[in-house]
């Protein structure tokens, strides 16, 4: 059984793509910023979707712009289900602003989440 992470687990394309990944029982690490109630309770109704569906499903919560996050996410998943195959990394911001007034700092730390999940995907295929 293959195992993937995907990180923006609890909504938008990131709950899409695991419903779909469980439909072929796949093993799931679902992973959300966790940053309110509201966004836990999405990413735990999307595990308990993907459980129905047939797949094995953890989920976790943290903040991919902080260090060491990203792979953490990846040795608790290696922790749990013994491998990675493949992460997709799915997490982002929906800010419905102009781009010209969006706040420099929300950008950059999006730039650094995503450049995380990279590194952290290259990582686990180095084998580190």
């Amino acid at each position: 059984m293959r195992v993937s992470i995907i990180t923006g687990g609890g909504s938008g394309i990131g709950a899409a793509v695991a419903r779909r990944l469980a439909g072929q029982g796949q093993r799931l690490m679902l992973h959300g910023q966790g940053a309110d109630a509201a966004g836990e309770e999405r990413l735990k109704s999307v595990a308990e979707d993907c459980r129905r569906a047939g797949a094995e499903v953890k989920w976790s919560t943290g903040d991919l712009a902080a260090a060491g996050t990203a792979a953490e996410l990846v040795g608790a998943t290696r922790a749990a289900f013994g491998a990675v195959d493949t992460i997709v990394h799915a997490a982002g911001f929906a800010d419905r602003r102009e781009f010209a007034k969006l706040p420099r700092a929300g950008l950059e730390r999006e730039e650094v989440s995503i450049l995380r999940g990279i590194l952290a995907r290259i990582d686990q295929l180095m084998g580190r």
